[in-house]
């Protein structure tokens, strides 16, 4: 296996060869509440689209939904350190590459896909990692 010559300071086990799946048990996107339902709409839960993943941390959203949208739609909501990157519309001018890191608890649309905390990964490693790479993924 090809490996860097550098280490990091009290590192000295080898160089180990994973992909990005062996870290995460399970990934989730998101869905759209119906529009329909004025009821799941304006309330006090964050609710993050593709189109927001602008910046590394992102606190608020354009849209919040209710409780009650959470539970009749069965939407997820992830702590905060949860890594976003949007997953449609990746041709759109601005949304390759799109991608931030929740600063509070947030659920989200079916344009973003969550990598939640675990602690085998520093998550703004990942963030960094994949905003360099992605015109190289694909």
């Amino acid at each position: 296996m090809n490996t860097p010559n550098l280490r990091f300071k009290g590192f000295i086990d080898s160089w180990k060869k994973c992909k990005i799946g062996d870290f995460f048990e399970h990934l989730a996107t998101g869905s759209t509440p119906s529009r329909l339902k004025p009821e799941y709409f304006n309330g006090d839960i964050p609710w993050i689209s593709s189109g927001e993943l602008k910046s590394h941390y992102v606190s608020s959203t354009k849209e919040y939904i209710t409780i009650e949208a959470i539970k009749k739609t069965n939407l997820k909501i992830h702590p905060a350190g949860t890594l976003f990157i949007a997953i449609t519309g990746l041709e759109a001018k601005g949304t390759r590459s799109s991608a931030a890191i929740n600063t509070v608890p947030m659920t989200t649309n079916q344009s973003c896909l969550a990598f939640p905390l675990n602690k085998y990964i520093v998550l703004d490693f990942l963030y960094h990692w994949y905003k360099k790479m992605v015109n190289k993924l694909g």
